[in-house]
């Protein structure tokens, strides 16, 4: 057996004045012959509770840990300090690292030990695997993709949503991607400007823009990503939430198509109209460039309805829609007003050039005429006002003056009917 470590008044002296437990056993008959105040306090027990009594009785240690210690107290002459569990008086389970050495207490070998309360580190260890263990089982069952990237868009790691969304069968596809892969090419510039925003400001951000999947297609997506710091509270990780809104973009564009749009015709209808040319009126005026503003009439539209029923004075306004689509380009602004009136908006036309427009539309409104087999013949009155950028006017007051001419045209065919 290895040679004991001699026992000094200063060993003593530092067993009582430390902040550590310790405690002194008879090496022979395994009793406890001293421990410090410390000691005492971490397992609950008085001095004189303690002294004389052989650890078995408190249930200090692990049923295989003292046979551990022997074991290298006689091989070496101390025990690496090992894990074990102490019974509390108060019955609550303390979990602990022991280091014990041999010493010759009064030429009595002897076993000093030093305890480590490691209970707080251990249900510290719990609570983060707890907590980790949480966080996994939220991002799993969370509805949405969840993506974790590196601060250059790295994609680290990301949820069965994710695979799904993207429509990712191999996981390998996505780790170690970039996240930008997955942005449609029309939407890149909105993705990298919001990323770049959140890196200089690091405020949370929350945008919508058109996302691709694997097989080439794409989706809309509203897109939160968030800065995640690391222990020291720099910026460490990207933390992104993905929900696929394409049903509600769909939503949006149904209804707008709704709010702005003619159910007969398909043409713009009024408040369409009026959005659209309040805002080419704005470009004209900015660019230098004049407008046509025609507002039409289907004369006679009421006979029709009467002699022939309504279902026959829908198709006539549906007939006038489409002489009017193919009449005027694709760039001009038509609309159904209202009732029997229709307005188109020419852009970009100098003032001499809106009667060949015109002319285009009356050639074919005679060609539908001179088709046999129709039931009756359309005539459509029309007023006509200019914009002129350069002496530009209140748009109500345009769409006044074209009505106005309008009417006048409309008097004049009904007198000359007359005549």
């Amino acid at each position: 057996m290895p040679s004991f470590v001699a026992a000094d008044v200063a060993l003593l002296q530092v067993f009582r004045l430390s902040p550590v437990p310790m405690s002194i056993v008879a090496a022979d008959d395994r009793r406890l012959l001293d421990a410090n105040e410390p000691f005492c306090a971490a397992l609950g027990y008085a001095r004189d509770e303690i002294v004389g009594r052989v650890p078995a009785d408190f249930d200090f240690v692990d049923e295989d840990a003292p046979g551990e210690l022997l074991e290298n107290l006689e091989r070496q002459g101390h025990a690496d300090s090992f894990a074990f569990s102490a019974r509390k008086k108060d019955g609550s389970l303390l979990s602990g690292k022991c280091t014990t050495v041999t010493v010759a207490i009064e030429g009595r070998p002897c076993l000093f030990s030093t305890l480590l309360d490691v209970s707080g580190i251990r249900a510290a260890e719990k609570a983060q695997r707890d907590s980790e263990l949480l966080c996994q089982t939220i991002v799993e069952l969370a509805p949405e993709a969840v993506v974790v990237t590196s601060l250059d868009g790295v994609i680290q790691t990301f949820n069965i949503q994710a695979e799904k969304m993207f429509g990712v069968a191999d996981p390998g596809r996505m780790n170690g991607a970039s996240l930008l892969e997955f942005v449609a090419p029309q939407d890149m510039h909105v993705a990298e400007g919001q990323l770049l925003k959140l890196m200089f400001t690091a405020a949370p951000y929350c945008g919508e823009y058109r996302l691709l999947r694997l097989d080439g297609s794409s989706f809309w997506a509203d897109v939160s990503a968030k800065i995640i710091p690391d222990a020291e509270g720099k910026p460490n990780l990207l933390l992104l939430l993905i929900r696929d809104i394409a049903v509600r973009k769909q939503e949006e564009e149904r209804l707008h198509s709704i709010a702005v749009s003619d159910d007969l015709t398909g043409l713009y209808n009024r408040r369409g109209f009026n959005l659209a040319a309040r805002q080419e009126i704005k470009h004209a005026i900015r660019n230098g460039h004049g407008l046509g503003l025609l507002f039409l009439d289907i004369d006679g539209l009421k006979d029709i309805n009467d002699n022939f029923g309504h279902s026959q004075g829908d198709a006539a306004l549906m007939t006038a829609a489409s002489i009017l689509r193919r009449s005027f380009r694709d760039s001009d602004i038509i609309a159904r007003w209202g009732g029997d009136e229709f307005v188109v908006l020419a852009l970009d036309v100098p003032e001499g050039c809106i009667d060949r427009l015109l002319d285009r539309f009356s050639d074919n409104m005679a060609l539908h005429n001179s088709k046999e087999g129709i039931m009756f013949t359309l005539s459509v009155s029309v007023g006509i006002a200019f914009f002129d950028p350069k002496a530009p006017f209140d748009f109500d007051e345009l769409v006044r003056l074209a009505d106005a001419k309008m009417y006048g045209a409309k008097r004049r065919k009904k007198a000359e009917a007359e005549a």
